[in-house]
């Protein structure tokens, strides 16, 4: 079973690298531009896992992150911030607000790999 996760990331160029990354690792990618289109995306497909901007336009990343952990049918899954906020206050916040992992920009494609698979519980495939 592939895990889907939802990338919310405003960015077009970000957004097309990590669905191309996550594609290739073997994750069904799904995208929103903005927190609206994320929340949306959510309630019709209950992804995996989230990997999510704060910086969004129509609702911030942590309004999403918010809205994920009041509800009982999301609050469990992961969510991954991958922010260009990089304040300790900020990422604090994010983690105290329930994200699984907190990533700043730029951050490494396989550290966004390996954040997946520990909040997701995926083993590493290697014989």
């Amino acid at each position: 079973m592939a895990f889907c996760v939802l990338i919310v990331e405003d960015d077009v160029n970000i957004n097309s690298l990590l669905r191309e990354i996550l594609s290739i690792e073997g994750f069904d990618v799904q995208a929103a531009f903005d927190g609206e289109e994320a929340l949306h995306k959510i309630a019709a497909s209950a992804p995996s896992a989230l990997v999510l901007d704060l910086g969004l336009p129509k609702l911030s990343g942590l309004e999403v992150l918010k809205r994920l952990k009041e509800d009982p049918k999301t609050k469990a899954i992961p969510v991954i911030i991958h922010s260009a906020l990089s304040q300790p206050e900020d990422i604090q916040r994010g983690l105290e607000m329930g994200a699984a992992k907190y990533l700043t920009k730029p951050c490494p494609p396989p550290e966004i790999i390996e954040a997946l698979r520990q909040a997701l519980k995926i083993e590493d495939q290697e014989p």
